[in-house]
């Protein structure tokens, strides 16, 4: 039971704010969540690159097995394949952001 004190407009007032400070908050969750997920995928590129490091093929291209320029290796350490077969493995932007 409501409280006798609060008018109509008032509680649509309250409703109007709460309704928004829940959006607000979901919205904050989803990019949360949004982040936690490419944090993540980060994490697992570090660590298979370190494990790349530690087996000793660390700068050589996990799929035909040639050098990782460095220059590429400096800009993106992580990387697992060089210009060439990442190309073929991601589409490159058809935006033009490239």
């Amino acid at each position: 039971m409501l409280s006798t004190y609060w008018s109509p407009a008032e509680l649509q007032g309250v409703q109007r704010a709460l309704t928004a400070q829940q959006r607000a908050l979901l919205q904050q969750i989803d990019e949360i969540d949004a982040n936690l997920e490419r944090l993540g995928g980060e994490l697992i590129e570090v660590a298979l690159a370190l494990n790349r490091l530690r087996r000793g093929v660390f700068g050589v291209c996990t799929r035909c097995g040639q050098d990782i320029a460095a220059s590429r290796l400096r800009a993106h350490p992580v990387a697992a394949r060089c210009v060439s077969c990442q190309r073929s493995y991601e589409p490159m932007p058809t935006d033009g952001s490239l």
